[in-house]
Order: C-alpha cells, then structure tokens, then sequence
C-alpha cells in the first residue's frame, strides 16, 4: 500500500548501476528532507544491487523504509496501473538504448525526468514533453524532481498531455513500420 499524502517517484524496469540507481537514492534523500516521499520499483532490484541497498539502508534508515519494489510483472496492464501511481517517473540511466519505459511512462501521461543517455533526447522535448537531465548533471535528480512539483498545477498536467501525445504521433508500431518500409524494400526482403 502506498501513502496517498506523499510524492511518488517512480522507476520503471530493473534497477540497477546503469539505470543511475545511486541517483535514484540521492534523490530519494534530498526530496524527503522538502516532502514526504515514497520510491516506487516497478519491476526488481538486481540481486547484485541488494548490497548497495542494504548499505543505504544503515545510512538512512527512515528513506530505506520508503522503497517500494514490485517485483517483476510481466502483465502490461498492470505495469500501466502501477505507472499510474506515481508523480513522477524518473529514468536516470547512465547509459542506454531507448528505454521501452521511458515509452510506456509517458504513453500513461505520466511527467518523467531523464538523463541525456542514448535514444533518450530522441524521445523528450525537453521542457515540453519531459524533463531532461545531462548525465554530467545527474547528482542534481533530487533538486529537478522538487523543481517539477514547485510549478503550477497547469504545467505539470501540459507535460502530462504532451508526454502522451508525442508517444501516439511517433513512437507506435505503425509509425515503425513506415520507417523500415523503404529499408525492406532496398534490401528487396
């Protein structure tokens, strides 16, 4: 059960270094000190990473007590109910490709704050769409995510429409298969 007084910041996928799960804790820290908040796993903590967590966990015990980790869920309806739940989705990465989360986040109209890895900047309008991070940048998660919930009301529901609405005009199957049309067909396949 999540508590509805509080900010909930969301991960999507599975955590882990590249996915920038330091930053997420950070974060996690410096927006607490402002307002109460929750960190939403959606999906697992690498096993690998349980130490990182567990030494966390001594140094901050009361942020500790505020992750939340669904586990793997394979069901993508439930994935979106969960995405649903949160503020915020955030996507860290430290390197990646394009991050079918970050897709699916956006695609439930959630705002998201990402670095610069990868495709990412293919996908985000940054300050239209979404919030953008340079990776460089990154200890600064915790002070954007604050920034985000200082605007009014009205901006955060336009980054809301706009994150969807960018997913439906360009980031559907329909939209790819046009694009590897004229490929196929040079290939003659």
């Amino acid at each position: 059960q999540l508590p509805e007084t509080e900010l909930i910041l969301g991960f999507c996928g599975e955590l882990r270094q590249k996915k920038g799960f330091p930053f997420l804790l950070q974060a996690l820290c410096e927006v607490n000190e402002k307002r109460p908040a929750t960190l939403l796993v959606i999906g697992e903590i690498r096993p690998r990473e349980q130490e990182t967590l567990a030494e966390f966990a001594v140094d901050h015990p009361e942020e500790a007590r505020r992750i939340r980790s669904t586990g793997v869920i394979d069901e993508p309806e439930r994935v979106a109910a969960h995405l649903q739940l949160c503020d915020v989705v955030l996507q860290p990465s430290v390197w990646d490709g394009l991050p079918n989360a970050l897709l699916e986040a956006m695609a439930c109209g959630r705002p998201v704050i990402a670095s610069d890895a990868g495709g990412i900047p293919d996908v985000i309008e940054a300050g239209v769409s979404g919030l953008m991070i340079p990776r460089a940048e990154l200890p600064r998660l915790g002070e954007a995510i604050l920034e985000l919930f200082e605007q009014p009301e009205d901006v955060r529901a336009g980054i809301r429409v706009a994150a969807r609405k960018r997913v439906e005009e360009h980031f559907h199957a329909g939209r790819e298969a046009e694009l590897l049309r004229p490929i196929v067909e040079e290939l003659g396949l």
